[in-house]
């Protein structure tokens, strides 16, 4: 059998070799504890680099989603306003031939003359505004900005056709012949 006989230098070996390898481990530890802190930490700021990321994406999707609804809505707006405009220059056509027809017989014709020619201006305006209506650009730097601006652009609009229609209601209203109605087809 072997016998180890320890000699006092050799204990001294022994406990400064144990002493350095418990710094070493201690040491070690302490490196690493440091290097997880640091992983932690490099851990943590790539989260929150994700999280402004995906929060400007969604940032960036919410913009595009308001523009387009606002294009749909202001497109949707305008086929609206133009075939609301060509019903009434049709009506207009109507009412300016039941008044030559009218005239042709003898009946007065001034109040719906002046009538008429209110509605002609008043959807002549409205074909403007709707021009303005049409011209405001619905972008992403400017979008509230603009689209207040459309909101009046189409309120013009729509006041100008209310007009029109309540001045081709009177036109029609006024054309009478000898104190009768002129609705009789020919």
């Amino acid at each position: 059998s072997l016998v180890a006989v320890a000699s006092p230098v050799s204990a001294q070996g022994l406990t400064l070799r144990v002493r350095t390898e418990a710094e070493v481990k201690m040491e070690n530890r302490n490196a690493s504890s440091s290097e997880r802190r640091e992983d932690v930490k490099n851990k943590l700021e790539e989260r929150r680099e994700n999280m402004q990321e995906r929060k400007a994406s969604s940032t960036e999707r919410r913009i595009e989603l308001q523009q387009s609804i606002a294009k749909r809505l202001a497109n949707h707006a305008k086929e609206m306003f133009t075939a609301m405009i060509e019903r009434l220059e049709k009506l207009a056509d109507r009412v300016q031939s039941r008044v030559e027809k009218v005239k042709a017989s003898g009946g007065n014709t001034t109040e719906s003359e002046r009538f008429l020619a209110q509605a002609r201006v008043h959807l002549t305006e409205a074909r403007t505004s709707l021009a303005t209506f049409l011209s405001v650009d619905l972008t992403a730097e400017k979008l509230m900005e603009n689209f207040t601006r459309v909101r009046s652009a189409g309120q013009t609009v729509k006041m100008h056709l209310k007009e029109a229609h309540t001045d081709l209601i009177s036109a029609t209203r006024s054309l009478k012949v000898n104190g009768r109605a002129t609705t009789t087809t020919e």
